[in-house]
């Protein structure tokens, strides 16, 4: 894949073209280099903070991972402290969040935020080229340990934190998915407003992408009935996102001393946002029970009721079966859903 660097990146900064060194790619207008150590392209010297572990129990994972195999690391470590992380990393329902794009068919994808890389390993499985990119380089190392470990050749290990700086040229991928990534991509950059910033990073998703290119996003819905049943939203607040965002941003910024930066948008708000950024045609979708690992991925675009017949009869409970076909019946089940897939198109 080395052989390859030269033209599957580009400086993050200008978007010149990049030169291959022995250790590193270097910018042919600035000179700039960025290191690459055992297949790992890093084109960032910051750490994300977001994830599963601290940096302490990243650091202790990688190197279990590399003495004695990421599997075994999996078991002895990920399983008694994060249960959970082992089902992102194995669980064969992340297969199932990459549904959509199956339709695009090889290719290359970017996996923006791809965490401990489970879904990156369900792409590798359906793409020629996968670009694995996450903020923080001890993740992306431990997926760059696995895909060593499964001789799976098709993954290129990114590290790089900015979402509206992307190391890639123009119209370069056929796909880009972000998963539960969304939300926190204002957090990169505090200068701008929220929308101003997911707008600025959505259009670089939007450069990036070849014309008739898919851009898939897993995201939660700001009024879906987890938050009017006062569950917490990102800030730790109840009914937060269902509140006025200056509103809810004055609060967080009383009682939690931050601002409110990590928001969702409605399925209307998530259509307006991708069109601002050029998009085409935007598709939304609900994953059941979640986009983390969902069992169906049912479209809102048509008549819902249609839809719910494709879940098995035994799945939900008989009251939570009703309350969903009433809310079918009246047209509201897919405003209150609460995850998003969103599939928008680049114009051809």
């Amino acid at each position: 894949m080395s052989d390859k660097a030269t033209d599957l990146f580009a400086s993050p900064c200008c978007k010149a073209k990049l030169t291959r060194q022995e250790t590193r790619l270097e910018c042919v207008a600035c000179g700039h280099p960025y290191a690459v150590e055992d297949g790992l392209f890093k084109f960032t010297t910051g750490t994300s903070s977001h994830g599963e572990f601290s940096s302490e129990e990243m650091a202790e994972l990688l190197k279990l991972a590399k003495t004695d195999g990421w599997k075994s690391a999996l078991e002895r470590y990920i399983r008694p402290r994060r249960p959970r992380a082992v089902q992102l990393l194995t669980d064969p329902r992340r297969y199932n969040s990459i549904e959509p794009l199956k339709a695009v068919k090889n290719g290359r994808v970017l996996d923006f935020g791809c965490g401990l890389g489970g879904v990156s390993l369900a792409l590798a499985t359906a793409f020629e080229e996968v670009v694995a990119l996450d903020g923080s380089e001890d993740r992306v190392s431990l997926l760059n340990v696995i895909r060593r470990e499964e001789n799976l050749d098709n993954i290129v290990p990114v590290c790089h934190i900015d979402p509206a700086n992307l190391p890639f040229p123009d119209s370069h991928f056929d796909a880009v998915l972000l998963i539960g990534v969304l939300e926190y991509l204002p957090q990169s950059l505090p200068d701008d407003t929220v929308e101003a910033a997911h707008e600025k990073c959505l259009k670089e998703f939007h450069r990036i992408l070849r014309p008739g290119g898919s851009l898939l996003i897993h995201t939660k819905n700001r009024f879906g009935w987890q938050y009017w049943l006062g569950e917490r939203d990102h800030s730790g607040l109840r009914f937060a996102p269902i509140l006025p965002v200056s509103l809810t941003d004055l609060i967080a910024r009383t009682v939690k001393g931050r601002p409110y930066r990590i928001i969702n948008y409605s399925g209307g708000g998530y259509r307006k946002l991708m069109r601002k950024a050029g998009f085409d045609s935007v598709a939304l979708g609900w994953p059941v029970p979640g986009y983390q690992t969902p069992d169906y991925l049912l479209s809102l675009e048509g008549r819902m009721l249609g839809e719910l017949r494709k879940i098995a009869p035994d799945y939900h409970s008989i009251g939570k079966r009703l309350a969903l076909h009433a809310l079918g019946l009246t047209g509201l089940l897919r405003y209150v859903v609460p995850h998003y897939s969103v599939m928008a198109t680049k114009r051809r």
